[in-house]
């Protein structure tokens, strides 16, 4: 019975959770307004040893009332499942690098990526070093490859090793991404992508939660770098 409650609070999570990605269909391409834009390509996540969470990348417009706001995300070794709200690694033809492509359509505008949430079903996020883009009425831009490389330590010593932070780097992957991506969406084939590279590169690290949301460093930062620019 515990496990039934379990699996229906996951099942209600998973309906109404931020993670969900929006991604275009062929048909919204076709049919895109004057006052909107396209940016899209990837998010790749990869795993330290066998230490690995999907990654999704929070965004949201800047200087408007009426805030759009979304997420870019990488996908799961093991998504697919029923309770899962990451794809699989193997679903959008990066599957050693275990990522996902994105391909949004958003109002004109300027936007911000702020914040960076880290596995599933135990989900912590952390705030980041805004990485800004912006939508250009009638065109599709190329933001890059958002590449995150992860790092694990001990959180005690001697205890489990688990993911302590990562390096985030911004790499042009145009001609690889832009021919997955009018695989995925063939409405996309005629149109121009112009390249938009999004600033970088980034990279943060965690401390260890303890007892009552007091924070420690861990028994041992492991592979993770130092001189990180976002420690939370």
């Amino acid at each position: 019975t515990r496990i039934a409650r379990l699996l229906v609070i996951l099942l209600l999570c998973s309906a109404c959770s931020p993670l969900h990605q929006d991604t275009v269909t062929n048909v919204q391409i076709e049919k895109r307004g004057s006052d909107r834009g396209m940016v899209v390509g990837s998010i790749t996540a990869l795993p330290d040893r066998h230490y690995h969470a999907p990654v999704a990348f929070r965004y949201r417009s800047i200087g408007k009332a009426d805030a759009q706001q979304g997420v870019f995300t990488s996908g799961d070794r093991h998504g697919g499942g029923i309770l899962s709200l990451f794809p699989s690694c193997n679903d959008d033809g990066l599957a050693a690098e275990c990522g996902r492509l994105f391909s949004v359509e958003l109002p004109a505008g300027a936007y911000e990526i702020y914040r960076v949430f880290i596995g599933w079903p135990v989900t912590e996020h952390f705030g980041i070093t805004s990485m800004d883009f912006s939508v250009t009425p009638g065109t599709v831009g190329y933001l890059g490859n958002i590449d995150v490389v992860y790092c694990a330590g001990l959180i005690s010593s001697p205890g489990r090793g688990v993911i302590l932070g990562a390096d985030i780097s911004i790499k042009d992957e145009v001609a690889r991404d832009t021919d997955l991506l009018k695989r995925r969406f063939p409405a996309l084939e005629p149109l121009p992508i112009e390249r938009r590279l999004l600033s970088g590169p980034r990279k943060w690290r965690k401390s260890v939660h303890g007892w009552f949301g007091t924070s420690k460093e861990p028994a041992d930062w492991g592979t993770c770098l130092s001189g990180d620019v976002n420690t939370g």
